[in-house]
């Protein structure tokens, strides 16, 4: 299986052809993703093999966006199904890297240890210093699909989403913790203001 290559081919694809109103859902998410996997993989002792399986689902979860947005899950399953044997991937591995992606769709239930993983890191954006630079561009990305958010409308939508949001490894979940109360105060202090504006 040759991981790298089929990561270049992913890559340059997603950099080269993804619609540019992917403000979010763009090649650097992916690279992002592939690399929390890791990080949380790694916390989380997943053995080398598994690693392998749940690095390549991360690099491929998005890619059904080439055609779709509403159910792109199911085309990304399709594209790897068809790209994977190119590099190498045997017919069981490419069917457990396929088991994994669908998890991603949200919300999210995943019923595995390697999808409950490839969820955390999907979302793990949220527990870092890149949140708020995350947020806007899926505002943006949003806003290019129809779906337009005044400032108090958005802040409101975050402070839904990060309050009733569940990270399932134990790695992802104590680092929200961390950072959830301040986050939730500076939501809650945005609203305010424009409420007050209002």
């Amino acid at each position: 299986m040759d991981y790298t290559a089929a990561e270049k081919f992913v890559i340059d694809k997603l950099r080269q052809e993804l619609p540019e109103q992917f403000y979010f859902h763009d090649w650097q998410h992916t690279v992002s993703v592939i690399k929390y996997a890791e990080q949380i993989a790694t916390a989380e002792r997943i053995a080398p093999n598994n690693l392998m399986l749940l690095k390549t689902a991360a690099l491929f979860h998005d890619t059904g966006y080439f055609h779709i947005v509403k159910g792109h899950e199911a085309m990304s399953v399709d594209f790897a199904r068809q790209t994977l044997p190119v590099f190498g991937y045997p017919p069981e591995a490419i069917e457990q890297i396929c088991s994994l992606i669908p998890a991603t769709c949200y919300p999210q239930h995943p019923e595995t240890e390697l999808q409950e993983i490839l969820c955390d890191a999907d979302l793990f954006y949220m527990t870092t210093d890149s949140l708020n630079e995350n947020a806007e561009k899926l505002r943006k990305e949003l806003k290019a699909q129809g779906m337009s958010f005044t400032d108090l409308e958005w802040y409101k939508f975050e402070l839904r989403f990060m309050e009733s949001h569940k990270f399932f490894t134990q790695y992802a979940s104590e680092a929200y913790k961390k950072v959830l109360p301040q986050i939730l105060a500076e939501l809650d202090a945005k609203i305010k203001h424009h409420t007050e504006r209002g």
